[in-house]
């Protein structure tokens, strides 16, 4: 969809094959009202940009809103995971927002954390193992901003893929823009800890 100061290219994802049917309606439900809240904005933003640069007498240059998605764990698995990308261009240096979707797949499906997935003491473990492959990036030459790594967050983002948990931060966050959104490889014995296989 276009019009005169921007398009829109939105791929917004469906999932399928959860075995928890009433599950999949809720989170796709919420995947699609997120895209239409980022549409609503961003539609507002390019409008307001479009006035404000023939007020000044600038021509309008169009922007673009684009989501995407990518699944990283396939239902089949106990866990699917999933990673959606929402880029507004307004003509600047842009900042993709990421959202990630990592569910348990059983009769009763719920959100996976990283508690979960590597038990007690697990930001310990993680922000070591993190920590210890910035050292080795700085020491390549790649810019990151160890002052900036205070460890991970509440709501810290990442993916399960391949027997591996990739813990990703967002552009500037840690690294010089140009790096984009770092990711860290993490090695996962595939044992979902405390109530991760239990009804919720």
């Amino acid at each position: 969809m276009a019009c005169m100061f921007y398009s829109l290219n939105l791929n917004v994802p469906v999932i399928s094959g959860l075995k928890d049917t009433a599950y999949q309606q809720k989170i796709n439900a919420e995947i699609q009202a997120k895209a239409n809240r980022d549409k609503a904005d961003f539609i507002q933003k390019a409008k307001q940009q479009a006035d404000d640069l023939r007020k000044r007498g600038f021509p309008v240059i169009p922007v673009t809103l684009t989501i995407t998605h990518e699944v990283k764990s396939k239902p089949g698995d106990d866990i699917f995971s999933m990673e959606v990308i929402t880029d507004a261009q307004m003509g600047g240096t842009s900042k993709p927002d990421l959202d990630f979707y990592n569910i348990y797949n059983g009769e009763t499906a719920h959100v996976i954390t990283l508690q979960e997935l590597f038990g007690p003491g697990y930001r310990e473990k993680l922000n070591r193992e993190i920590g210890k492959q910035i050292d080795e990036r700085i020491a390549q030459g790649i810019p990151y901003f160890k002052d900036q790594w205070h460890g991970i967050s509440d709501t810290q983002g990442f993916y399960v893929q391949d027997g591996e948990v990739v813990i990703v931060f967002d552009k500037y966050a840690i690294a010089a823009g140009y790096v984009g959104q770092p990711e860290f490889k993490i090695p996962w014995d595939g044992v979902l800890h405390e109530k991760a296989k239990l009804p919720q």
